[in-house]
């Protein structure tokens, strides 16, 4: 399967987009959808999306329950797409259904586990099952699974903390750990922890991600190019992968090869457009930046809309005033 998808609810930084629903017109004959997502132990954390071929727009999205099930309801009846998304937006399934007025059933099969390739020869210890995580130590792993969908950090923290005392080679409480440290800014602890991810599954694509994603919060940037580049090299279908390389190539004004990559992940991941924004202000292209803003705007991602709707502002305003971004967008990692 695809690598984002570690055993037992591998974290990652993640990228949420705010769920759209549009009412059926009123008098309006509908339909509903039920479905899974199979194998169902790995659905939970996922997100399904149901996507309307005519109108083409997201109208509903909903998260999977613990056996992978999910529900629509009051939907106009017609074509559409439903779509599994992983944390950042990355479709992982999808099937195309019509909706004819009775209660309409989908089934969404997830892609088959692989293993990666890691680099060198390097064999991943976990892979192998040569390190067997003692039973105490899942325990410990899935309270904090539980409190972090709880959004309760320091709780989560807490248990991947007993689960590594236990098992200090647990791979997953390694990257799930980093991800609430740095969401409670203890940045430096949390790369200590993916430093170790990576080497003990040096064919992780995510835990290259999150680990490039922490270089970027430190500055750290020919470290996290190098890291994104392992983590593009690994899974190159990932978008969180090319994202976090063409950030990093943006910060280290390698400008070219950003936009190359940039370009490719602005509909999986919107917030791309403002980085793409900033090299056009950089490279006094107003226009370009104007539009790639005004696309954000329209886009599903809300966190950063009145910060981009304010630069727009600024970048339409009479050439005397001041084009530059509002705060630091272009080192932006997208991850809190």
């Amino acid at each position: 399967m695809h690598s984002g998808f570690a055993t037992r609810h591998l974290c990652v930084l993640t990228l949420i987009c705010a769920g759209v629903m549009a009412a059926a017109p009123q008098f309006q004959q509908t339909g509903s959808l039920e479905g899974e997502v199979r194998p169902s132990e790995q659905a939970l954390g996922l997100t399904v999306e149901i996507f309307d071929t005519s109108r083409r727009m997201v109208v509903d999205r909903t998260a999977t329950s613990l056996s992978g099930q999910f529900l629509f309801r009051n939907l106009q009846l017609g074509d559409y797409q439903v779509r599994v998304t992983d944390a950042q937006g990355n479709v992982v399934s999808q099937e195309f259904v019509r909706v004819s007025g009775s209660m309409d059933h989908v089934s969404l099969q997830l892609p088959e586990r692989r293993t990666d390739r890691p680099p060198q020869g390097t064999v991943s210890v976990q892979q192998l099952g040569r390190i067997k995580i003692p039973k105490a130590a899942r325990k410990e792993f899935d309270k904090g699974v539980a409190a972090a969908g709880k959004s309760d950090s320091e709780g989560a923290i807490k248990h991947y903390r007993k689960a590594l005392e236990i098992a200090p080679d647990y791979m997953e409480a390694h990257t799930n750990i980093a991800v609430r440290l740095l969401e409670s800014q203890q940045t430096q602890e949390a790369v200590q922890h993916l430093e170790r991810a990576v080497e003990l599954d040096p064919g992780s694509s995510l835990a290259f991600t999150n680990l490039a994603a922490a270089y970027m919060l430190l500055q750290r940037l020919p470290e996290a190019e190098r890291a994104a580049r392992q983590a593009e090299r690994l899974d190159p279908a990932s978008a969180r992968a090319r994202y976090m390389l063409g950030l990093a190539l943006a910060n280290l004004r390698q400008t070219a090869e950003a936009l190359r990559y940039l370009n490719t992940v602005v509909d999986e991941i919107p917030r791309a457009r403002l980085a793409l924004a900033q090299l056009m202000v950089d490279a006094d292209k107003r226009e370009e930046a104007v539009d790639q803003l005004r696309k954000y705007i329209a886009s599903r991602d809300v966190r950063d809309r009145d910060k981009a709707t304010s630069w727009l502002a600024t970048l339409e305003a009479p050439q005397g005033e001041s084009a530059g971004a509002p705060g630091n967008i272009r080192a932006s990692n997208g991850g809190h």
